[in-house]
């Protein structure tokens, strides 16, 4: 099962957590997982275009990826459009 936790602090986001598969289909054609990892994959890739400060980590054995944020606006945005 595939497991999103956000983690705020006073109402603002500081990280999401992603971690494990959604069992949908057999792995290499599950298309939640898929879903799941374009979104993550692009909530990052628009902190990478911005000036915002971030930091990832990734376990691709545990099937784990956390997403670190400060409290700017476009951090905020981005998770916040990510957990909508």
């Amino acid at each position: 099962m595939t497991c999103v936790s956000f983690f705020k602090r006073n109402g603002k986001y500081e990280s999401v957590s992603v971690s494990g598969h959604s069992g949908y289909a057999e792995s290499g054609s599950d298309i939640v997982c898929a879903a799941v990892s374009s979104s993550v994959n692009l909530a990052q890739r628009i902190l990478d275009n911005s000036s915002s400060p971030y930091d990832v980590s990734a376990d691709e054995k545990a099937a784990i990826v956390t997403i670190k944020v400060t409290d700017d606006a476009v951090s905020q945005t981005v998770l916040r459009s990510l957990e909508d």
